[in-house]
């Protein structure tokens, strides 16, 4: 059985100009710079948070009924390292390569949902990541992740933009663009 191989041309174009494919795709989400992210350590806390959105069964039945969308990763041992990666429409997952014919649905149960500073201030207690991330950087923390979401009994992220992640925290109106880490495909 041969794997269908994502293209190198957005890794080599990355690399080139010395930035990272995730963090363009995540920059398309909601730029945050370098400089806000200095400050967001601070104000790391969680207790801004709806606690029902944290816990929110409307989340995860709007996830498991939705059809995701894959592109398989060139790393043959990526979902071990670093859990299985969807989007939440075709054209994102095109961002990434070549998706698969078919979507896919997942059945999740304890996802960490958030937006990107969010997710790793609840992980790490502060922000990880900044803009200048090369993608070996970026596969790290994702990795790095991982083990800490598993660590800690989720069995996935939700990923969201941080206007639609206050929007949701607030109103609790389901956002259109996600992403999803199945921590254990």
């Amino acid at each position: 059985m041969t794997a269908h191989l994502a293209p190198d041309l957005h890794s080599i174009l990355a690399e080139r100009k010395g930035t990272s494919v995730l963090l363009l795709k995540r920059s398309r989400l909601g730029k945050q710079n370098h400089s806000r992210a200095k400050t967001t350590d601070a104000k790391c806390q969680t207790s801004s948070l709806n606690p029902e959105v944290l816990t929110s069964t409307r989340m995860i039945a709007f996830v498991n009924r939705k059809s995701w969308w894959h592109v398989l990763p060139r790393d043959a041992n990526a979902y071990r390292k670093r859990g299985k990666f969807l989007a939440s429409s075709f054209k994102d997952a095109e961002f990434w390569g070549r998706p698969l014919d078919e979507p896919e649905r997942v059945a999740i149960v304890r996802p960490l949902i958030g937006d990107e500073g969010k997710i790793e201030c609840m992980l790490f207690g502060r922000k990880a990541s900044h803009e200048d991330f090369s993608l070996d950087q970026r596969w790290r923390l994702d990795a790095k992740m991982r083990r800490a979401a598993l660590s800690r009994g989720y069995d996935s992220i939700v990923l969201m933009s941080p206007s639609a992640f206050a929007r949701w925290n607030s109103t609790g109106q389901l956002p259109r663009d996600l992403e999803l880490n199945v921590l254990q495909p």
